[in-house]
């Protein structure tokens, strides 16, 4: 969360932070639930959920090109429990994701935008072996 709150404090300055971290192998129903009540003690307040999550690591740009578009698949159809068995090679942290999409799921924020989507080859300007990619979307109702 470091990279993401000085954004946080610059465009919401009276912004409150909840940062909650999540363990790699919590299962997809204590992920989901976590969504569902993070969605529920949010109700009728302003809020902001923020997932940061990597997506595809390790892999050459051609494969992790490959494994993201699974991963963007994937998040587009709420395909939790496809999402719940993803490793590294689509992204780092499948709780953080379905926890994310089932709180999105109980305000019916069902549309998505990407705004971007790079990778750490792409924005090194190095060919490398091992990279990791990125995404940024938006969801919305």
């Amino acid at each position: 969360i470091s990279i993401l709150v000085p954004y946080i404090k610059h465009y919401m300055p009276q912004a409150s932070i909840v940062p909650i971290l999540l363990h790699g192998n919590l299962g997809l129903e204590e992920s989901a639930e976590l969504g569902r009540s993070l969605e529920k003690w949010l109700k009728n307040r302003k809020h902001l959920i923020i997932s940061s999550v990597d997506f595809s690591h390790y892999l050459p740009l051609d494969k992790a090109e490959d494994m993201d578009k699974i991963t963007l698949k994937a998040i587009r159809e709420g395909d939790l429990r496809r999402i719940a068995q993803m490793d590294n090679s689509y992204i780092d942290s499948p709780p953080s994701l379905i926890a994310l999409l089932s709180a999105l799921k109980e305000i019916e924020a069902d549309k998505l935008t990407v705004l971007e989507h790079s990778n750490s080859s792409l924005l090194s300007n190095e060919n490398s072996e091992n990279t990791t990619s990125y995404y940024t979307i938006v969801f919305h109702k």
